[in-house]
Protein backbone atom coordinates (compact mmCIF):
# COMPACT_ATOMS: atom_id res chain seq x y z
CA UNK A 1 0.00 0.00 0.00
CA UNK A 2 2.82 2.48 0.73
CA UNK A 3 4.33 1.82 -2.72
CA UNK A 4 1.45 2.28 -4.35
CA UNK A 5 0.36 5.54 -2.61
CA UNK A 6 4.36 7.08 -3.13
CA UNK A 7 3.81 6.05 -6.87
CA UNK A 8 0.60 7.62 -6.76
CA UNK A 9 -2.09 5.21 -7.88
CA UNK A 10 -4.78 3.31 -5.95
CA UNK A 11 -3.76 0.61 -3.24
CA UNK A 12 -6.40 -2.11 -3.55
CA UNK A 13 -6.45 -5.01 -1.34
CA UNK A 14 -6.84 -8.50 -1.40
CA UNK A 15 -10.48 -10.53 -2.01
CA UNK A 16 -11.84 -11.91 1.02
CA UNK A 17 -10.10 -9.68 3.35
CA UNK A 18 -11.54 -7.78 6.58
CA UNK A 19 -12.07 -4.62 5.14
CA UNK A 20 -12.70 -2.34 7.47
CA UNK A 21 -9.34 -3.02 8.59
CA UNK A 22 -7.67 -2.61 5.08
CA UNK A 23 -9.55 0.89 4.58
CA UNK A 24 -8.33 2.02 8.17
CA UNK A 25 -5.10 0.55 7.56
CA UNK A 26 -5.25 3.18 4.04
CA UNK A 27 -6.07 0.68 1.21
CA UNK A 28 -8.18 2.61 -1.30
CA UNK A 29 -10.13 -0.47 -2.09
CA UNK A 30 -10.42 -3.94 -2.54
CA UNK A 31 -10.95 -7.07 -5.00
CA UNK A 32 -14.52 -8.35 -4.42
CA UNK A 33 -14.75 -12.23 -4.49
CA UNK A 34 -18.07 -12.30 -6.37
CA UNK A 35 -21.04 -9.57 -7.33
CA UNK A 36 -22.86 -10.24 -4.09
CA UNK A 37 -19.90 -8.93 -2.13
CA UNK A 38 -19.55 -5.36 -4.25
CA UNK A 39 -21.89 -3.61 -1.68
CA UNK A 40 -20.29 -4.55 1.46
CA UNK A 41 -16.79 -4.14 0.47
CA UNK A 42 -17.77 -0.53 -1.12
CA UNK A 43 -19.52 -0.20 2.53
CA UNK A 44 -16.83 -0.97 4.41
CA UNK A 45 -14.39 1.72 2.18
CA UNK A 46 -17.08 4.26 2.38
CA UNK A 47 -17.39 4.28 5.76
CA UNK A 48 -13.60 5.20 6.15
CA UNK A 49 -13.50 7.32 3.00
CA UNK A 50 -16.63 9.37 3.08
CA UNK A 51 -16.77 11.75 0.50
CA UNK A 52 -12.82 11.38 -0.32
CA UNK A 53 -11.94 8.85 -3.60
CA UNK A 54 -8.77 7.68 -2.07
CA UNK A 55 -6.54 8.01 0.50
CA UNK A 56 -3.54 8.18 -2.13
CA UNK A 57 -2.00 11.00 0.40
CA UNK A 58 -1.80 8.67 3.17
CA UNK A 59 1.89 7.61 2.84
CA UNK A 60 2.26 5.53 6.00
CA UNK A 61 5.84 6.61 6.82
CA UNK A 62 5.13 3.93 9.88
CA UNK A 63 5.33 1.23 7.25
CA UNK A 64 8.40 -0.21 6.43
CA UNK A 65 8.82 -2.41 3.40
CA UNK A 66 11.09 -5.76 3.94
CA UNK A 67 11.53 -7.72 1.01
CA UNK A 68 12.85 -10.66 3.36
CA UNK A 69 9.04 -10.57 5.25
CA UNK A 70 7.24 -10.53 1.73
CA UNK A 71 8.38 -13.29 0.51
CA UNK A 72 8.82 -15.52 4.09
CA UNK A 73 5.83 -17.55 4.85
CA UNK A 74 6.31 -18.11 8.20
CA UNK A 75 4.32 -15.36 9.47
CA UNK A 76 0.88 -16.09 7.05
CA UNK A 77 -2.30 -17.73 7.75
CA UNK A 78 -1.86 -20.71 5.77
CA UNK A 79 -5.33 -22.55 7.11
CA UNK A 80 -6.94 -23.92 4.18
CA UNK A 81 -10.09 -26.21 4.47
CA UNK A 82 -10.86 -28.74 1.52
CA UNK A 83 -13.57 -26.28 0.60
CA UNK A 84 -11.00 -23.44 -0.07
CA UNK A 85 -9.24 -26.20 -2.43
CA UNK A 86 -12.41 -27.40 -4.17
CA UNK A 87 -13.04 -23.36 -4.85
CA UNK A 88 -9.60 -22.87 -6.00
CA UNK A 89 -9.77 -25.93 -8.57
CA UNK A 90 -12.93 -25.71 -9.71
CA UNK A 91 -12.79 -22.62 -11.51
CA UNK A 92 -9.66 -23.80 -13.33
CA UNK A 93 -11.40 -25.84 -15.47
CA UNK A 94 -14.24 -24.29 -15.82
CA UNK A 95 -12.60 -20.81 -17.22
CA UNK A 96 -10.10 -22.60 -19.30
CA UNK A 97 -12.95 -24.33 -21.35
CA UNK A 98 -14.62 -21.08 -22.44
CA UNK A 99 -11.29 -19.43 -22.63
CA UNK A 100 -10.07 -22.02 -25.28
CA UNK A 101 -13.51 -22.04 -26.89
CA UNK A 102 -12.57 -18.11 -27.22
CA UNK A 103 -15.67 -17.12 -24.80
CA UNK A 104 -15.62 -14.90 -22.73
CA UNK A 105 -15.19 -16.72 -19.41
CA UNK A 106 -17.73 -15.56 -16.44
CA UNK A 107 -14.50 -15.13 -13.80
CA UNK A 108 -12.53 -12.69 -13.50
CA UNK A 109 -8.81 -13.52 -15.02
CA UNK A 110 -6.97 -11.92 -11.32
CA UNK A 111 -9.33 -14.87 -9.70
CA UNK A 112 -7.81 -17.41 -12.23
CA UNK A 113 -4.44 -16.44 -11.54
CA UNK A 114 -4.58 -16.26 -7.86
CA UNK A 115 -6.77 -19.80 -7.70
CA UNK A 116 -3.60 -21.59 -9.93
CA UNK A 117 -1.19 -19.95 -7.91
CA UNK A 118 -2.56 -20.78 -4.37
CA UNK A 119 -3.14 -24.51 -5.66
CA UNK A 120 0.04 -24.23 -6.81
CA UNK A 121 1.48 -23.12 -3.39
CA UNK A 122 -0.81 -25.29 -1.49
CA UNK A 123 0.53 -28.32 -3.57
CA UNK A 124 4.38 -27.54 -3.37
CA UNK A 125 4.59 -26.37 0.39
CA UNK A 126 2.33 -29.69 1.45
CA UNK A 127 -0.08 -27.23 3.39
CA UNK A 128 -2.45 -29.46 5.42
CA UNK A 129 -6.10 -28.88 5.18
CA UNK A 130 -7.62 -27.61 8.68
CA UNK A 131 -10.91 -29.33 8.35
CA UNK A 132 -9.41 -32.92 7.00
CA UNK A 133 -5.65 -32.98 8.35
CA UNK A 134 -4.69 -34.42 4.79
CA UNK A 135 -1.86 -32.64 2.84
CA UNK A 136 -2.77 -30.77 -0.41
CA UNK A 137 -0.79 -33.45 -3.01
CA UNK A 138 -0.45 -33.19 -6.77
CA UNK A 139 -2.68 -36.67 -6.08
CA UNK A 140 -5.26 -34.81 -4.79
CA UNK A 141 -5.66 -32.28 -7.09
CA UNK A 142 -6.01 -34.95 -9.63
CA UNK A 143 -8.92 -36.51 -7.58
CA UNK A 144 -10.49 -33.33 -7.65
CA UNK A 145 -10.47 -32.47 -11.35
CA UNK A 146 -11.52 -36.17 -12.18
CA UNK A 147 -15.13 -35.34 -9.38
CA UNK A 148 -15.23 -31.71 -10.94
CA UNK A 149 -14.76 -33.23 -14.86
CA UNK A 150 -17.94 -31.84 -16.81
CA UNK A 151 -19.18 -32.35 -20.40
CA UNK A 152 -17.37 -30.46 -22.63
CA UNK A 153 -15.11 -30.97 -25.77
CA UNK A 154 -12.18 -28.99 -24.12
CA UNK A 155 -12.13 -30.27 -20.40
CA UNK A 156 -9.19 -32.91 -21.15
CA UNK A 157 -7.21 -30.16 -22.68
CA UNK A 158 -8.30 -27.54 -19.83
CA UNK A 159 -7.76 -30.45 -17.15
CA UNK A 160 -3.89 -30.78 -18.71
CA UNK A 161 -3.30 -27.16 -18.60
CA UNK A 162 -4.32 -26.88 -15.13
CA UNK A 163 -1.78 -30.00 -13.86
CA UNK A 164 0.81 -27.81 -15.98
CA UNK A 165 -0.12 -24.72 -14.33
CA UNK A 166 -0.60 -26.20 -10.63
CA UNK A 167 1.44 -29.42 -10.53
CA UNK A 168 4.75 -28.58 -12.58
CA UNK A 169 7.75 -27.59 -10.91
CA UNK A 170 7.90 -24.30 -11.35
CA UNK A 171 4.81 -22.05 -11.10
CA UNK A 172 4.21 -20.32 -15.16
CA UNK A 173 4.35 -16.61 -15.31
CA UNK A 174 0.67 -17.01 -16.82
CA UNK A 175 -2.15 -19.36 -17.23
CA UNK A 176 -2.79 -16.74 -20.61
CA UNK A 177 0.39 -17.61 -22.15
CA UNK A 178 0.55 -21.06 -21.16
CA UNK A 179 -2.99 -21.66 -22.85
CA UNK A 180 -2.65 -18.72 -26.39
CA UNK A 181 -1.01 -21.68 -28.34
CA UNK A 182 -3.85 -24.31 -27.32
CA UNK A 183 -6.85 -22.00 -28.89
CA UNK A 184 -8.82 -23.48 -31.51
Amino acid sequence: MRTAHRRGTHAIGPVRADNRRLAAAGFDGAEAADPGAVAPTAAAFTAVLGERPNQISRLRYDVVPDAAALTDPAGLDTAVSSADLRSAVAVLPAYLTRWLATEIPTADPAQIELARAQVWQWVHTGVELRDTGTTVTADSVRVLLDELAFDDDRYELARLLVEELCLGPVLPPSAALAAYDLID
